[in-house]
């Protein structure tokens, strides 16, 4: 099992918008409809303005290597070049 945590630092003012893109464009539905997804759900912080987390939760690497050849996930890295000012990503794997 792979938990990934992705935290976006928006853009002052983008947090809600970027969120909200994602979702009207279908990326998080699609998401969780791939194979191996358990979970893909957005986050606010209650203390950082522009700071929105991803929590995804994936079956097998296996399934996390396809999400990343969607048009949805390309996508989505379009939205964060228009939307966001720095991405980091914490991977965890579980036995």
């Amino acid at each position: 099992m792979i938990i990934l945590h992705v935290t976006f630092r928006t853009h002052p003012g983008k947090a809600e918008e970027f969120v909200q893109k994602v979702l009207d464009e279908g990326i998080a539905k699609n998401s969780e409809a791939e194979y191996g997804n358990e979970y893909y759900d957005f986050y606010y912080s209650a203390e950082k303005e522009n700071e929105v987390m991803l929590l995804e939760k994936w079956e097998n690497q296996d399934a996390l290597d396809l999400h990343c050849t969607q048009a949805h996930y390309k996508r989505i890295g379009e939205l964060k070049d228009q939307y966001v000012a720095d991405t980091s990503i914490e991977k965890y794997e579980l036995k």
